[in-house]
């Protein structure tokens, strides 16, 4: 048996996505796919829409045949370390391929570029327009046009010359592919063709509108939607906390590894001055720090996550299919990292520090449910 590995965060599950698992089905016809999803809190420094359960059905009802969590601590990552755990986890699981989307929609070109991240000038052009106080983003793609690749890097893009870098840091054999993304961009608000941005579906789900998302959704993904609409979570749900973590442990902030020497400071007296996150991320927002970083830091200390390293040493299973279950048992004595379907037994199967490990996800996930709490599951999703 052979599998194709996806990278996604189903926030929630659309028609884009859709097209996009059509797409790599027909590439390799014959692989089931896995899809690395990130879990209760996401790579933008927010909280997913709906539970890391629901989204997992979702995926399992419209074509993924097997889902596992990205951690936390990758989930929450710049795009750099979101991807190398994602990557690290498909490679794990033996996926043949990755197929991926971005606006580019060809490979080769996102390859191009990912080598220049090996290149030393290249690196020293990014420093040098870090040092006049632009953010990453920026930077990058000035050094890009400086050295003659005449391309702004939109979000998909930016990802999948991570994905690519990721693959030759760990020295994968994994073959990546892509799509391009068609209709809408990143954070589009209009409607083509059945399709919108995950945004925009959020935007109209907020604001009580879930009737305008029903053409851009799957049939079955339209109901979880309306079945779970009292759980509905936003980063302003969470604002009450991150204010206090802030003001109650400031004299750590300074640990956070994105915070850059004084960053704390203005976090802290922020904080003091904002009463919802809308006017926390005006006050806050410089040309050096894009609002995903800063939302990114905001996640970090609402679930404590002062740590910078992190043992990838096992994979949990979300959910699967008929056919994700046999490719599971296909690959269960070869997998470079063991796979969990369920937690008892929790102590008296693996070491200490891999309970540490799994208990700081489960902190993470009851953190997301001081908002709208939700049954945790005990055992994946099984869909037939």
């Amino acid at each position: 048996m052979k599998a194709t590995g996806i990278i996604v965060e189903y926030n929630p599950f659309h028609n884009g996505h859709k097209y996009h698992l059509e797409k790599a089905k027909k590439k390799n016809r014959k692989n089931i796919i896995i899809a690395v999803m990130s879990g209760n809190f996401l790579q933008r420094g927010e909280p997913a829409v709906l539970n890391k359960w629901v989204r997992t059905e979702m995926a399992l009802l419209n074509g993924v045949d097997i889902v596992v969590e990205l951690p936390v601590f990758y989930s929450i990552k710049s795009a750099e370390g979101f991807a190398e755990g994602a990557v690290r986890i498909l490679d794990a699981l033996n996926v043949e391929t990755i197929i991926f989307g971005s606006e580019a929609g060809e490979i080769n070109e996102l390859k191009e570029i990912a080598n220049l991240h090996f290149n030393e000038n290249f690196q020293n052009l990014i420093k040098n327009r870090l040092k006049t106080g632009v953010s990453y983003p920026n930077a990058f793609n000035e050094a890009l046009n400086e050295y003659g690749i005449l391309k702004e890097l939109k979000p998909n893009n930016i990802l999948g010359v991570e994905y690519i870098k990721a693959g030759e840091k760990i020295k994968s054999k994994i073959n990546f592919q892509t799509i391009k993304r068609e209709k809408v961009d990143f954070y589009g608000e209009e409607i083509r063709e059945k399709i919108t941005s995950a945004t925009n579906i959020r935007k109209l789900i907020i604001n009580n509108e879930i009737e305008k998302i029903k053409e851009t959704v799957p049939g079955n993904c339209y109901n979880l939607i309306k079945k779970n609409l009292d759980k509905i979570v936003t980063l302003d749900d969470f604002y009450p906390y991150i204010r206090y973590e802030i003001i109650n442990n400031y004299k750590k902030l300074k640990k956070l590894k994105d915070i850059e020497q004084g960053l704390e400071n203005r976090i802290y007296n922020v904080a003091l001055q904002s009463e919802n996150i809308i006017e926390f991320l005006e006050n806050i927002k410089t040309k050096r720090y894009t609002t995903s970083r800063i939302k990114r830091i905001l996640i970090s200390i609402l679930i404590g996550m002062y740590e910078d390293e992190y043992q990838l040493d096992y994979i949990k299973i979300l959910g699967f299919t008929g056919n994700g279950r046999k490719y599971l048992n296909y690959i269960k004595n070869n997998c470079k990292l063991d796979f969990i379907t369920n937690i008892k037994n929790l102590k008296e199967n693996f070491t200490k520090e891999r309970r540490e490990r799994m208990s700081f996800e489960f902190k993470t996930d009851n953190i997301y449910k001081l908002v709208k709490s939700y049954e945790e599951r005990k055992y994946p999703v099984i869909v037939k």
